[in-house]
């Protein structure tokens, strides 16, 4: 959630679309990481190291949905409330 924030998901269209162009706009106003479907992920930041961190904190979280799903392990999902909570705590200490 602190590196990451919100990830939005992208329909899919064809590449080169005009269609997956104003998709890939639109959600681009909500996040900095993109996932367009059977496409592949778009991140990006204020700079190179927060884009990379970015881009390896998804890589990161999916693997764990993979192992976790693979191995049947739940994942304990916090709630909407709790990381509305959290994201309050990260902008008050900075």
């Amino acid at each position: 959630m602190a590196y990451l924030g919100s990830v939005e998901r992208v329909p899919y269209y064809h590449a080169g679309s005009y269609e997956l162009a104003e998709a890939t706009a639109a959600k681009a106003q909500a996040s900095q990481v993109l996932l367009l479907e059977n496409h592949g992920v778009v991140c990006w930041g204020s700079s190179l190291d927060a884009t990379l961190l970015r881009t390896e904190t998804l890589e990161f979280l999916c693997r764990l949905l993979v192992v976790s799903h693979t191995n049947g392990i739940s994942l304990n999902y916090l709630g909407d409330d709790v990381m509305e909570d959290f994201g309050q705590h990260l902008r008050r200490i900075g």
